[in-house]
């Protein structure tokens, strides 16, 4: 419930500052939309067998991964796989609930974040690299050397002020908005720490946190706050996952 309430305001706030900046509804009606859709969707995971669950999203996550550099991209930049008119960024859909699937898991395939943190570094996704070590550093430190290579390479994409920007643009808006902004996004990173402040938890609140963090050092977009319909529902899966694997009857 804090996870709902805090995201829900923290896109509700969003999708203000981007209409008032003159953004049409087409553009912030996405991220209310993917805030209902990820609601659903992580209802039904939070649903499932948690070992089914682990498996299938250890096996997707370097596949969409991989699959993803084969897209056209921009800029020298393969982030993205294209599902008709969208484009939808696989990292921030897909690591928040394979942070949970790894952490949660009594014999984790390390090799496996190996790879994923490899095909983050080819992407170029320093970013997403950086909160992916950091989100497991706590249980396998070896993959914080693929996310210092990653700030190695380049990245030529410019910023956009309703997805990088929003903060800023919210605080040109006023003060108020701001806060908002900035308040509610945090609150949502640091909510699967409570009730239960397990390894997976953790894991996944330094992720929320540390990508929530990564656009102060550079043109990275702002999760949940951000016009951006990938990192709503990404967060959602997360948390749907996370649901699931602190069941009782979890993991034997």
């Amino acid at each position: 419930m804090i996870f709902a309430v805090a995201s829900l305001l923290a896109v509700a706030t969003g999708c203000l500052v981007a209409a008032a900046n003159g953004a049409p509804p087409a553009v912030w009606g996405r991220n209310a939309l993917a805030w209902l859709l990820g609601a659903l969707i992580s209802k039904l995971l939070a649903r499932q067998i948690p070992t089914r669950l682990i498996t299938a999203i250890l096996l997707l996550t370097p596949i969409l991964l991989l699959l993803s550099l084969w897209q056209s991209g921009q800029s020298g930049v393969h982030r993205w796989l294209s599902l008709g008119p969208l484009n939808w960024n696989v990292a921030f859909l897909c690591l928040p609930a394979a942070i949970v699937a790894l952490t949660a898991t009594p014999r984790p395939p390390w090799p496996l974040a190996f790879i994923v943190a490899s095909l983050l570094c080819l992407q170029p996704d320093a970013s997403q690299a950086t909160a992916f070590a950091l989100a497991l550093s706590l249980s396998q430190p070896l993959v914080l050397p693929f996310a210092a290579l990653t700030w190695t390479r380049p990245d030529p994409l410019l910023p956009v002020p309703d997805v990088e920007g929003i903060i800023a643009l919210a605080r040109s808006q006023s003060l108020l908005r701001a806060v908002l902004a900035v308040s509610t996004l945090t609150a949502a990173a640091l909510s699967p720490l409570f009730p239960r402040r397990t390894a997976s938890a953790t894991a996944l609140a330094i992720y929320f946190l540390a990508i929530s963090l990564m656009p102060l050092l550079g043109a990275f977009p702002v999760p949940l706050t951000g016009m951006g319909m990938s990192p709503i529902l990404g967060f959602w899966l997360g948390i749907g996952v996370l649901s699931a694997t602190t069941k009782p009857a979890m993991l034997t």
